[in-house]
């Protein structure tokens, strides 16, 4: 059950730090950033703002994660779907190309989570 938390709460924390990630990302395409003086109109988009918004809530969602488990395994969880969730919206949303090395960096790196989530038990 402990596991099935963390998983649970590593993937909703995901969510959010993709959707905010993600949208910060689009936000950018549109207006990228060029110079220093570009950061603070940029910040203070709505759009930014909302992400930002996300992204700490998905702070806010690991830490409860964190209370389940050690930092050895609830992090690479974590890291590993959000690599996963990551290659989906870059490819999804953004166009970005999915190469063989890619998906075996992804497997490797799901074996490795693996390995060192069934080590706890």
């Amino acid at each position: 059950m402990k596991l099935t938390n963390i998983v649970l709460l590593c993937l909703l924390s995901c969510c959010f730090q993709i959707a905010g990630t993600g949208l910060i990302k689009f936000v950018l395409n549109q207006s990228p950033i060029n110079a220093v003086k570009d950061y603070l109109p940029f910040l203070l988009q709505v759009k930014v703002i909302l992400a930002l918004v996300f992204v700490f809530i998905a702070a806010l969602i690991m830490f409860k994660a964190l209370s389940f488990g050690s930092l050895s395994v609830v992090t690479p969880i974590f890291t590993t779907i959000n690599f996963i969730f990551t290659v989906m919206v870059g490819r999804y949303f953004f166009n970005e190309n999915i190469s063989f090395v890619k998906i075996t960096g992804l497997v490797i790196i799901i074996v490795g989570v693996l390995l060192v989530a069934n080590s706890e038990n």
